[in-house]
């Protein structure tokens, strides 16, 4: 009844606190792929992972085991899973924490492509408030809602940053052309930096790259800014049937009527009717294959 009431046909359904799982078990992947089945139980006890085609959950898949999550997320699709979520950032290891995004999870990453889903990489604490604690002489926790203005400064953007610079060069995109990846809730003033950095690097050492990594970013990265988040040059950077409409309501930091992004975009950004339909619902229909 709310979402019709806020003339919502759909949404994509997201954990908030599930997100900080995993960086705190990096030194235990077995708990840590125990813990996020547990609550992937819950969610589809719960919610389900596809509501009467309106409310699509997302199952969290944790990539230390390889073989692990296979079969967690052939379990997810099983039950009816439209999109996965995945931690942006480093996951656990036997031997260390490494990037989700290495040939020994391609047998994930072929699943994935073979189903046909997206992958959304939502906002989570991805441990890089290491860094922050090195320059600060301090050993705190990331508290999402109590950071240090060193660390709001100097890595909001960085776990999302590296996230898809590995996803490019550590050549996933390329092995597996056929996977697309979301960004959720990591706003998108960063994506102009991504792209000079690709470029950069793409030009001084082309031979290093399996294909210019510009076009493998812009064939398979989706984007949902922040409703502050100037949308121009997100456009220009992925092309506007990759740019997704998203609200973090009914948080404070979300828009009252989170609908009203419609009325920006149109009157704002001057896009016409068609443009802007895409973007508040027709790119994540199409993406999501539903």
């Amino acid at each position: 009844a709310l979402m019709d009431r806020m003339h919502i046909d759909a949404i994509v359904n997201f954990p908030t606190l599930a997100s900080l799982i995993e960086v705190n078990f990096m030194d235990d992947p077995v708990a840590t792929q125990v813990l996020v089945h547990a609550f992937n139980q819950w969610m589809h006890d719960e919610w389900g992972f596809d509501h009467e085609g309106r409310i699509f959950s997302t199952p969290v898949m944790n990539l230390a085991d390889p073989a692990g999550a296979v079969a967690e997320l052939e379990w997810a699709l099983e039950r009816g899973a439209r999109t996965v979520l995945v931690r942006p950032g480093p996951v656990a290891g036997h031997r260390g924490p490494r990037s989700p995004f290495l040939a020994d999870n391609d047998p994930f990453w072929s699943a994935v492509e073979e189903a046909r889903i997206p992958v959304m990489l939502h906002a989570s604490d991805s441990g890089y408030q290491r860094f922050a604690n090195e320059w600060n002489g301090s050993s705190l926790e990331m508290r999402p809602f109590e950071q240090h203005p060193f660390y709001s400064v100097s890595q909001a953007h960085r776990p999302i940053m590296d996230t898809i610079f590995s996803a490019v060069i550590h050549g996933m995109l390329s092995r597996h052309p056929g996977v697309r990846l979301g960004t959720i809730e990591c706003g998108s003033v960063w994506i102009g930096r991504v792209v000079q950095d690709l470029t950069d690097g793409y030009g001084k050492m082309p031979h290093l790259f399996d294909e210019d990594p510009v076009e493998t970013l812009r064939r398979a990265l989706y984007v949902a800014p922040f409703w502050e988040d100037d949308l121009e040059p997100l456009i220009d950077a992925i092309g506007l049937d990759h740019v997704l409409f998203n609200s973090d309501w009914p948080h404070p930091e979300g828009l009252a009527d989170p609908v009203e992004y419609a009325v920006y975009a149109r009157d704002e950004v001057g896009l016409d009717d068609d443009d802007v339909a895409r973007i508040m619902g027709a790119n994540m229909f199409e993406l999501m294959g539903v």
